[in-house]
């Protein structure tokens, strides 16, 4: 059982260059009218880019004076005992870190200079 091919029918050339051309011509309209939308949103952009990019009163630089901070006694506790167990490994790293620069330099200036003290 072999299938045959179906036979395929020539049309003209000139009927599908004609076909060709005319949906040529409907893509290529279809690209000029988004090209139309594209240009319409890129000048909407730039003009609210043009709009944010002029300085007003309210984006310059102000000088501000704390008067007062309105917290609760108890309020100002947690905090600060947040700030404490926030603290412990930050200490730790920072330990560590001292730790490492401390052998570091022990190991250089004691190289350097340990022939002078041991006598």
């Amino acid at each position: 059982m072999t299938a045959e091919p179906t036979p395929t029918v020539q049309k003209n050339p000139m009927d599908v260059l004609q076909l060709q051309a005319s949906r040529l011509a409907e893509i290529n309209q279809a690209q000029q009218e988004q090209i139309g939308l594209l240009k319409a949103q890129n000048e909407q952009l730039n003009r609210i880019l043009q709009a944010s990019a002029k300085p007003t009163a309210a984006s310059a630089l102000m000088n501000v004076k704390i008067v007062s901070i309105d917290i609760s006694f108890w309020d100002l506790v947690g905090f600060l005992i947040k700030l404490t167990v926030a603290w412990i490994p930050a200490m730790f790293v920072i330990g560590i870190i001292g730790l490492f620069i401390s052998l570091i330099f022990g190991g250089f200036f004691g190289g350097i200079f340990g022939g002078l003290f041991n006598r």
